[in-house]
């Protein structure tokens, strides 16, 4: 259930997904277009329980499309932002970190970015722990939360 909020002149949506808050402004001064927007975002809301939220429904109610980025491309272009940057030895353990969660989300049946969740690495870290170390465990989680940081920088995920 979304609920609006005034923050100075601007409406803002308040929801939340799995159990963590989101905070969305809705650009509108306006309380009725801002009760719009809520109402659109509450069809949609019915259309997922009802199993019936397509990509098509999505446009349709927000007027845009989800944005469709491959997992393992946007990974690799991550990577490939970093190599300048970084020491050779650093980029080696990079080009191996990602790689392997490439491999991991793939066997998931992972395909795009928004797909990938927090359970998604929490069972990738889980898996490594299985054989490595909490250093070298730790250093493959900082390098996945990098990636992720970036893509969210460059509004690719939410």
């Amino acid at each position: 259930m979304a609920w609006l909020f005034k923050r100075n002149k601007t409406w803002w949506l308040g929801f939340r997904v799995r159990g963590k808050l989101i905070r969305r402004s809705t650009g509108c001064s306006d309380k009725t277009k801002a009760q719009e927007i809520l109402k659109s975002i509450e069809l949609m809301e019915q259309a997922r329980k009802a199993g019936a939220l397509t990509e098509e429904y999505f446009s349709l109610v927000t007027g845009r499309k989800e944005k469709r980025i491959a997992a393992a491309e946007f990974l690799q272009s991550w990577l490939d932002s970093r190599e300048p940057d970084l020491a050779a030895g650093t980029f080696r353990k990079y080009r191996l970190f990602i790689s392997e969660f490439i491999s991991h989300i793939e066997g998931s049946g992972i395909q795009n970015l928004s797909e990938i969740t927090a359970r998604t690495v929490s069972s990738y870290l889980t898996d490594k722990r299985k054989d490595l170390g909490p250093a070298a465990v730790r250093n493959r989680h900082r390098t996945l939360v990098a990636a992720f940081n970036s893509a969210i920088g460059e509004e690719d995920i939410d």
